[in-house]
């Protein structure tokens, strides 16, 4: 069940990325939200689908989702400069 869902939530957001002319080399951050074990999920399902973007990491929330039945959620983004204020 996971990896389908896994594997659902990351065709997804390419097909979204597709339809916005852009792909998975124009992501700069992927962020993953679950509770669940993915590691197994990683090598198999998560790094053959993100391609060049694995390369700039994925960012790991151990969360609990508010969604009855959401085990896992993904999300992206593509900036061209972020500036990170300490303080």
């Amino acid at each position: 069940g996971l990896r389908q869902k896994t594997a659902f939530i990351l065709e997804t957001i390419a097909g979204l990325l597709t339809t916005m002319g852009v792909g998975w080399r124009d992501v700069t951050g992927i962020q993953l939200y679950t509770v669940r074990d993915l590691h197994p999920l990683v090598e198999s399902v998560v790094l053959p689908r993100i391609g060049d973007a694995a390369q700039r990491g994925i960012q790991w929330h151990y969360v609990l989702l508010p969604l009855e039945g959401g085990d896992v959620e993904i999300d992206v983004r593509s900036v061209r400069a972020e500036l990170m204020i300490d303080g």
